[in-house]
Formats: C-alpha cells, structure tokens, sequence
C-alpha cells in the first residue's frame, strides 16, 4: 500500500504485531540488516520498513532541454522561467506522496507548496503514464512525482531525476513509500499462512526474488535492507553508498499536507 494507506490502517487499530511472526533465524537475526538492526515505521513494531533505497528527489526532468546544474535547490523550482512548464502525477487513491517529505522539511515547507502551487501553474495529471509522456516529449520540461521514469528511459526517453546532490535539501533518508512497508492484518482468516508468507519473504531468497522483480521486470529502482544479498541487479537510482549514515523515518501524517495541497490546488489544472 501506499505511505497514507499504511498510516489510515495503523491509526485505526487493524494491525498486529509483526514482529511476533518472525521465525526463521536468518530473519530474526538483525545483523543480515541494514544498520544492523529491523527498521520499523512505528514505535509498536506493526510495520517493517523491508525496502531501503534511499529517497529520490521525485523531480524529473527532460534530459534535452534541462540542465541538472542549473539546479541547487528545490527553490529553484520556482525561478519564473518554469512557470507553466511543470506537470505533476496525482496518484489515485494517495494524492501527491512524494510532496509529504517536502512538507515536514523545515528547509521547505507549507511555505515552499504554497508558492509553488500557487504561482508555478503545474499541471496535474491523474493518468500514471501521461506526464511522463509530456515530459519526455518536452511538453512540459519538468515533473513532479512522475511514474516509470525508468521504463521511459530504457524505451528511449530523454528522462531522468534529479539527483538528491542538485537538491540542497533533499538529504540522505530512507522511508515509507508505496511497496517499502510490510504489516500483518489483525483476525485473518489465515494466521497461519500469514506468518509463512512474512517469513519467506523477509527471508535471504524472498528478498532476493523482490529485488531482482522490482529492478529487472517493474523497472523500478529498489534496494532491499538485507545486507547479506547481492546489489548487482540494483538499479543506479536505488543504490546505497557505502559508508552513508541514512536517516530512516518513520510515518509523516500525510494528513496535513494533503489538505493544504487540496486548498491550495482547489483541483484546478487536472487533466
């Protein structure tokens, strides 16, 4: 699920423990992991961070008419000769997750999405593969939160992100996103099979098979916390550098933020 749905089913109270299941001991044994320990999105151990690939900037751009050093910081985005020229991707059913880390930036802000989406005329799109359609056409040179950068780039697209260096504020952390979290649903009608299926996929091989899926099939950047798998398949996106201190986060009321964007969009600009 994504990072809001996580949250909504935490706070109503439909989660279990997770922790409880693990059974196998290359699963139980936190050394395997990054940091050397399990990482948990909440103070209760209901859901296990198993994806650790470093957060993207989530801004794209056409590699033809954009040039990633005119960059320094996410203000730049508001610099007028963009004005008009950002699409942005609304995710059905989550809205705008990538703009939640932005919010609880102190560096950026209610402020910075207030005048970003109040003076830049982004243009929104609810189709996943539309906006990166414009941007890779040029239509638009630059998007926020765009899907399938990666497919586009190994269909010829001239696409790419942002690297986190461009961003001042973007930082080094690892958190909640769409496929990162794994929680236990409360009065299944298969515990049993539940706590069999948590425990190969944590396991060496089952996080071996998810990476290799996510990074060679999806095509979408994934690095699992397990330290003891190969990298090799690990798209360049989601690597980890050695010897990086990463900062890993647990849940951002998406809450807040979503209302804001809300307010601030008041769905105008939505194709």
């Amino acid at each position: 699920m994504g990072g809001a749905a996580f949250y909504d089913f935490y706070r109503t109270g439909v989660l279990d423990p997770i922790k409880s299941t693990f059974i196998l001991p290359e699963v139980t044994d936190e050394s395997r992991w990054l940091g050397g320990k399990h990482h948990y999105v909440d103070a209760e151990n209901y859901i296990i961070l198993y994806e650790g690939t470093p957060a993207g900037t989530s801004i794209y751009y056409n590699t033809e008419s954009v040039k990633p050093n005119d960059f320094s910081s996410y203000w730049d985005l508001l610099d007028s000769k963009w004005k008009g020229k950002i699409a942005m991707f609304e995710r059905t059913g989550s809205g705008f997750p990538s703009l939640t880390p932005v919010y609880y930036n102190p560096d950026l802000g209610p402020d910075f999405l207030r005048r970003l989406l109040g003076e830049m005329n982004v243009t929104i799109s609810r189709d996943r593969r539309q906006p990166t359609d414009w941007l890779g056409t040029g239509k638009f040179p630059l998007c926020i939160g765009c899907g399938d950068i990666e497919r586009a780039r190994s269909e010829g697209l001239p696409v790419n992100e942002l690297d986190r260096r461009h961003l001042k504020e973007a930082g080094n952390s690892i958190t909640l996103n769409g496929n990162s979290g794994l929680a236990l649903v409360s009065k299944a009608a298969h515990p049993h099979a539940a706590r069999v299926f948590v425990n190969w996929f944590l396991s060496r091989k089952g996080q071996m098979v998810w990476q290799e899926v996510m990074n060679a099939k999806v095509r979408e950047p994934s690095n699992s916390m397990r330290i003891d798998i190969p990298k090799d398949n690990v798209l360049p996106a989601a690597r980890r550098e050695d010897g990086e201190n990463y900062r890993v986060t647990g849940f951002l009321d998406p809450g807040p933020p979503t209302k804001l964007i809300d307010e601030l969009l008041g769905k105008k600009n939505v194709r």
